[in-house]
């Protein structure tokens, strides 16, 4: 089930797609210590896990087109950082 957070975030990716820039700062603030917490998971070193976000953030940019709005918005998220890792 998909809370309201999550909810808010598909809006945002949902808006990134449909040319809203500014969305993915909005994004950024909503999203980045869980994208941080999943990215440590897995590397545990701090330089290498500012590369992968920094990367996430543009992909995510990059993507939002390709964003389901019935999809939870995170998980699509943990998704491209995991990908990139």
């Amino acid at each position: 089930m998909r809370d309201k957070n999550d909810k808010m975030i598909g809006k945002l990716i949902t808006s990134l797609a449909l040319g809203k820039d500014s969305a993915l700062d909005e994004i950024f603030y909503r999203t980045k210590e869980q994208m941080y917490f999943v990215a440590y998971r897995y590397l545990r070193d701090k330089d290498k896990i500012q590369d992968v976000l920094n990367d996430s953030y543009f992909k995510i940019y990059r993507a939002s087109a390709s964003y389901i709005p019935s999809q939870s918005a995170r998980n699509w998220m943990y998704t491209i950082v995991k990908i990139l890792l």
